[in-house]
């Protein structure tokens, strides 16, 4: 359901999206220690995963109580997707008391490709489209960590550079006899470059046995160039920030931990939210990304108290600018979607979260949440509403044997609201089970999720967009992981940070 309603020309829209995506993944993580003082790794992981999807839809288009037109849009939908990750690293002990450079290299690649075949019907019309997007994610990353401890202090420096490289091509097609013809005024190119440059500096000293604190600054630097050859249209723009951070610990006991945190954040828009140009879902309906998009910024500060490791009860309070979302635009029977940035907003809260070993058999991880949100926009079209957020996780995970493991998750989020978006009541849940053979080192995991419904209302200032999907699925997932040669080999559990990735997926 996706209906454009409170207003005099409503829009109703039904629908039933049957979705398939049948997929592998693979990984091979190797450490070699050189000698005493280097040791160098690589991890590769690939995916490889096809989406298929039959839509069919029914928009109807009202002028108050009556029904003007129908049209009724059936789209087979393929999303071929293979992704690779590489990452290399050199670790350089410089001597005995903990001193150490880390330096890593890590590249991603993914080649994401729609096709989008539909048929727009109403009683005099009949419009098949073809609306292809073929884009092209190359992210690279070097970076280089300092550590040096001493007797009171420990400091820690690095650098980072990160590069951003987006080829993407979108074709609209018509059918006009018997044969598909490119729509240039519909069709675009857009290439687009990001470079990253961050550098900080962080300073750790145990004050005494019950006081440590730590203190730190990083500086991004960031350019920005998106070009479009379709509409001759370059856009380019430069900005750097600087991002503190500090926390304050107390061991008031052997139990007993309470600490202070401030940081200052960053949140970089994805990839494709970039891209100017359009993608369809019928003829009249279709979402545009923005090149001018920028990050939005947070600050946030947090007292935390944790007992004996397994009970922590957290309250924060956050201020974000420049939150970046859609905005529906309603002109006849044409509805678009954009992103833009144009909302700041407060949130208070608290979290509280239990982890322990209820019996030998049985681990439990419970957690709960919730917050007050004020919330203001820049755009006078879009009223905000102050509101509440709340939600509770379970995870249990149960051993059978000491081969054979069993778990049960369950999630539910209680109806919120946040800026201009009320979201209804939403749960999930999931099952599972992991078993160890060949003296541990094949492991088989299975999972089974189902899902729920999700709802929820936009209100613009002369509309509201209301959408529900009813989620009448059940996804299975089996892996199968096999350990080759020694088990404890320290670069299995080498952490090697790359989030520049998730922007590109």
């Amino acid at each position: 359901m996706n209906d454009i309603v409170e207003r005099p020309n409503p829009i109703l829209g039904r629908g039933q999206r049957v979705t398939t995506t049948p997929g592998v993944q693979a990984g091979l993580s190797i450490d070699y220690k050189l000698n005493r003082y280097n040791n160098i790794g690589l991890i590769y992981n690939a995916s490889d995963s096809k989406s298929l999807t039959t839509l069919n839809n029914k928009s109807s288009y009202h002028t108050g109580d009556n029904l003007d037109s129908i049209l009724n849009t059936t789209a087979n939908i393929s999303r071929p997707l293979f992704t690779q990750t590489l990452n290399a690293y050199h670790d350089l002990k410089i001597d005995t008391t903990g001193k150490k450079l880390s330096s890593s290299v890590s590249f991603f690649t993914n080649k994401p490709s729609i096709r989008n075949d539909f048929v727009s019907e109403s009683e005099n019309t009949s419009a098949p489209v073809r609306n292809n997007s073929v884009s092209r994610y190359d992210i690279w990353s070097i970076q280089s960590d300092l550590t040096l401890p001493y007797k009171w202090v420990i400091i820690e420096t690095g650098i980072k550079f990160a590069n951003f490289n987006n080829g993407a091509d979108v074709a609209y097609y018509n059918y006009v006899h018997d044969e598909f013809l490119l729509d240039k005024t519909r069709s675009n190119e857009f290439n687009y470059t990001e470079n990253n440059l961050a550098s900080y500096v962080s300073m750790e000293s145990e004050l005494s046995k019950k006081w440590t604190a730590k203190v730190g600054l990083r500086y991004e630097y960031t350019t920005m160039d998106g070009y479009s050859p379709t509409l001759e249209q370059r856009s380019k723009r430069s900005y750097g920030a600087l991002f503190p951070t500090a926390y304050l610990l107390y061991k008031a006991s052997g139990s007993d931990v309470i600490s202070f945190n401030y940081s200052r954040r960053i949140n970089r828009p994805g990839l494709n939210f970039l891209n100017p140009f359009a993608f369809y879902s019928n003829i009249y309906s279709y979402s545009v990304g923005n090149p001018l998009l920028l990050p939005s910024y947070s600050n946030n500060w947090e007292i935390s108290y944790l007992y004996k490791g397994w009970f922590s009860f957290t309250a924060f309070t956050q201020h974000s600018s420049d939150i970046f979302s859609s905005i529906t635009t309603v002109n006849g029977p044409s509805v678009v979607s954009r992103i833009e940035n144009y909302l700041a907003q407060d949130n208070l809260g608290a979290y509280v979260s239990f982890n322990r070993a209820l019996f030998k058999w049985w681990d439990n991880s419970t957690s709960a949440s919730f917050f007050f949100t004020s919330s203001n926009s820049k755009i006078e079209d879009i009223p905000t509403q102050n509101g509440t957020s709340t939600s509770l996780s379970v995870n249990n995970s149960f051993k059978a044997t000491p081969k054979l493991s069993f778990y049960l998750n369950y999630s539910q989020n209680l109806p919120s609201t946040g800026g201009n978006v009320y979201t209804y009541s939403q749960s999930n849940l999931t099952i599972g089970t992991r078993l160890k053979l060949l003296n541990s080192n094949l492991i088989l995991s299975s999972s089974f999720f189902i899902g729920s419904v999700s709802k929820y209302d936009i209100r613009f200032i002369d509309f509201v967009q209301s959408v529900k999907t009813d989620y009448d699925y059940k996804t299975f997932n089996l892996g199968l992981t096999y350990l080759f040669g020694r088990s404890k080999v320290s670069g299995n559990n080498r952490n090697v940070l790359f989030d520049e990735k998730r922007r590109a997926q």
